[in-house]
């Protein structure tokens, strides 16, 4: 609060009377000072106060301090020029007559920014769809992961139109696909599908690559699984943690011991999702400049900007490697190949490379950061992006994610969203992009995914 003593000034200059309305009421403070003048306030609230400073003629330039300021606002009641500056004081020159009269602003509160929650002003209209216009194949799931049950699953796919999830089970957090395909596809096979998972503790074993090709076969053979889950490789190398030290040195997605694994599946017609790298921001330098801040700090065990890992470019040119090399295999990159940022870069990617897919995977909020870009991208590539979501997620997220692609809406938020600070708004994608991005996409890509779907929809269009 402003602090004002009770000395009033005793000699009133009939020229500066006559010049600020209210001088009378103008007093002394212990906190605001000049080198060599005088200065009086008049408190206006807790936000501003006016000043007045004068000066004998021919000594114009002074300097103010108000202590405990970490800013100095400054609105010229006579010239009404804006002054500013960092810390307690600011040097002033005032007009000839030696008489300044000034509006002086409070520093705003410190707020940190991760309790920055702005919310809109604007009163624009939306809507959030209460399911998909089309029947969705979810493409990248944890189900196994959560405790969750198919009935409770069903529920959530019923009321927003999901039609199939395909579950990837992760041997690294100790799933194996039998846990999923029983739990899930064994209970509704019209409903789930089935991801095998490749368990990549042993990778450093002379016989893995073999080991892990006869269980495929098996898994293949005994639950009809329709490709391999997620395999993660962030730089640190195949089930490898940023940040945790290893005895060996890391098995890449492209190492030699590997790469059998990916012409087997390409043989056996199977699809990969394979997650590479990271977004953006959890490479760039944790400061002021990183526009993802709230992110990179909000989720320290994806940051890798400070460790000895390969690169989101590095991962990058080691899955088109795999593209290269095994032409046959149809990669599903997983995230949109964490590009979402960059899809110029990503749209030459998939011109390069015809085996290579995408799926959205949790980075619906970048693309509708730019939606005309993203649109775009979508109507030119829309034989080649699938439906995903990540994890084990609730009914609205599915219903805030269709309101990006396929509402025209303006400046919304997600429930949840990755910040409170970012404005979304929808790409509004043309049908015939919509049904392939949906459910078209999947269904060419996996076999399965199509007889299921006109099991419980004949009439569905699968426009080409």
């Amino acid at each position: 609060m402003f602090c004002i003593t009770a000395s009033f000034r005793t000699s009133l200059s009939a020229e500066v009377e006559e010049l600020v309305t209210g001088y009378g009421q103008y007093k002394q403070l212990d906190s605001v000072h000049v080198d060599h003048g005088t200065v009086t306030a008049q408190k206006v609230n807790e936000r501003l106060m006016r000043l007045v400073i004068e000066v004998p003629l021919g000594q114009r330039r002074v300097n103010l301090v108000v202590d405990g300021y970490t800013q100095i606002r400054l609105l010229d009641l006579r010239s009404y020029r804006r002054l500013k500056t960092t810390g307690s004081q600011i040097r002033l020159t005032l007009p000839a007559d030696g008489i300044g009269w000034y509006l002086l602003f409070r520093p705003p509160p410190d707020l940190l920014l991760r309790d920055f929650k702005p919310k809109s002003l604007l009163n624009v209209s939306g809507r959030l769809p209460e399911a998909a216009k089309y029947p969705v194949v979810d493409v990248h799931a944890h189900l196994a992961r959560q405790r969750g049950r198919s009935e409770q699953r069903l529920r959530v796919m019923d009321s927003t139109n999901v039609a199939i999830v395909i579950d990837s089970p992760m041997a690294v957090a100790r799933q194996t696909t039998v846990d999923s395909h029983e739990r899930f596809e064994a209970r509704a096979p019209d409903r789930f599908l089935t991801f095998a998972t490749i368990d990549f503790t042993h990778r450093n074993e002379p016989d893995f690559a073999r080991t892990a090709i006869r269980q495929l076969r098996v898994d293949a053979e005994q639950m009809g699984v329709v490709g391999i889950g997620e395999t993660h490789d962030k730089g640190s190398g195949l089930f490898g943690v940023a940040g945790k030290p290893e005895r060996r040195p890391p098995v890449h997605i492209d190492d030699p011991r590997v790469m059998p694994i990916w012409k087997v599946a390409a043989d056996m017609q199977l699809p990969v999702l394979i997650h590479v790298g990271d977004p953006a921001e959890y490479y760039a330098s944790i400061d002021a400049h990183n526009a993802g801040f709230l992110r990179a700090t909000g989720a320290p065990w994806f940051y890798v900007g400070d460790l000895s890992v390969d690169s989101a470019d590095a991962m990058r040119v080691r899955l088109h490697k795999i593209l290269s090399e095994v032409p046959k295999l149809k990669v599903i990159a997983a995230h949109m190949e964490s590009l979402s940022h960059d899809l110029p870069t990503l749209a030459e990617h998939l011109r390069e490379y015809p085996n290579l897919y995408v799926e959205i995977g949790n980075r619906f909020p970048r693309l509708a950061l730019t939606p005309r870009v993203a649109r775009r991208f979508f109507v030119e590539f829309q034989d080649r992006i699938l439906f995903g979501m990540d994890g084990l997620q609730p009914s609205e997220q599915y219903r805030a994610r269709f309101r990006i692609l396929e509402t025209d809406d303006d400046s919304f938020q997600l429930p949840g969203g990755e910040t409170d600070i970012e404005r979304l708004y929808g790409l509004h994608l043309p049908d015939v992009v919509l049904k392939k991005v949906y459910y078209v996409n999947a269904a060419r890509l996996i076999p399965k995914v199509k007889s299921r779907l006109l099991e419980r929809h004949p009439d569905l269009d699968f426009p080409q």
